[in-house]
C-alpha cells in the first residue's frame, strides 16, 4: 500500500497506523498517487519500480514487534477478515487461531507455505524502511503529527482501525515459548529499532 502527495511519500507497513495516516493525507492533501493491494510494497522495490518516487520526502512508521503481532492477530481473527481471507473453510480457521500461541503457530505454517499473505506477518519491519527518509514509532504518533504540521499539512490525526479489545496490554498474551518465538524472529527489528518485551 502506498500513499503519495506533491511532496511526500507514505510507506504503509501493515499494523502500524497506516489507516489513520492514508485517511489524514486523504483529508487534509491532494493525493497524486495512492495504490491499494493486498502487498504492502516496501520502499526500495518501489523506487525500482517508479524512480520518479525517490525525489519524495518519505516515511513510515514502524511498531515494536511484540505490540504489533497482537495487533495482527486481533485484526486477523475477526470473522469478517478470517471469511474474506478463507472462504468457506473460515470457521475452521477460526478454531485453530483461538489462543494467540496456536495463532503463531498457523501463520508461520501458512507462511512456510506461501499461503498466508494478506499480513506478511513474519517480515520484519526493517525490510519496508531501508532507504525510507523519515522513520518514525507507533508508540511516539505526535512525532508524525508534528512532521505533518511541518509539512504544511494542518490538522490531527485520528487513530482508526483499531480492534475492540485493543485495551488489553500486548504483554498478556505472551508466553516465555512465544516471547522466544518473536525475539528470534524479530531480532534485527528489535535490535535496530530499539526496541524490547
Amino acid at each position: 500500500m502506498v500513499c503519495f502527495t506533491e511532496s511526500l511519500l507514505f510507506i504503509h507497513i501493515p499494523k502500524n497506523a497506516g489507516t489513520s495516516v492514508t485517511f489524514f493525507l486523504s483529508q487534509k492533501t491532494k493525493l497524486t498517487g495512492y495504490k491499494q493491494g493486498s502487498e504492502h510494497i516496501r520502499y526500495n522495490d518501489l523506487i525500482k519500480k517508479l524512480p520518479k518516487l525517490k525525489k519524495l520526502k518519505s516515511f513510515c512508521i514502524v511498531k515494536n514487534p511484540f505490540d504489533r503481532l497482537t495487533s495482527i492477530y486481533r485484526f486477523t481473527k475477526r470473522p469478517f477478515k478470517l471469511r474474506k481471507w478463507f472462504k468457506s473453510d473460515y470457521e475452521k480457521i477460526q478454531i485453530k487461531i483461538s489462543t494467540f500461541e496456536s495463532f503463531l503457530e498457523f501463520i508461520e505454517d501458512y507462511t512456510l507455505q506461501d499461503k498466508f499473505h494478506p499480513m506478511l506477518t513474519w517480515r520484519n519491519q526493517h525490510e519496508w524502511a531501508e532507504g525510507v527518509d523519515h522513520i518514525f514509532k507507533f508508540e511516539k504518533l505526535h512525532e508524525v503529527q508534528l512532521f505533518l504540521n511541518n509539512q504544511g499539512i494542518e490538522g490531527k490525526l485520528t487513530k482508526m482501525n483499531i480492534s475492540n479489545d485493543n485495551n488489553i496490554g500486548y504483554r498478556q498474551y505472551y508466553t516465555q515459548r512465544t516471547k522466544k518465538k518473536i525475539e528470534n524472529i524479530f531480532k534485527e527489528d528489535l535490535n535496530k529499532f530499539n526496541y524490547q518485551f
